[in-house]
């Protein structure tokens, strides 16, 4: 499942990018009843940070920066 994740982050990621005119308002995934902490789940955001149509939740933020 962890490693699922990641892999839909990095799909989003890419679409993300390509379709800019989108805003994207994340919520904390994978980090309430999927059990896994921020500090896990964050790092798969990496490459969205530089997005400006991203908004990433403050607790990414405090792990990413």
């Amino acid at each position: 499942m962890y490693y699922d994740l990641k892999s839909h982050v990095l799909r989003f990621i890419e679409y993300a990018r390509e379709h800019p005119d989108k805003k994207f308002l994340l919520t904390k995934i994978g980090c309430g009843t999927a059990g896994y902490d921020v500090t896990q789940i964050a790092p798969f955001f990496r490459d969205a940070v530089d997005l400006p149509n991203v908004l990433l939740p403050l607790d990414f933020w405090k792990i990413l920066i």
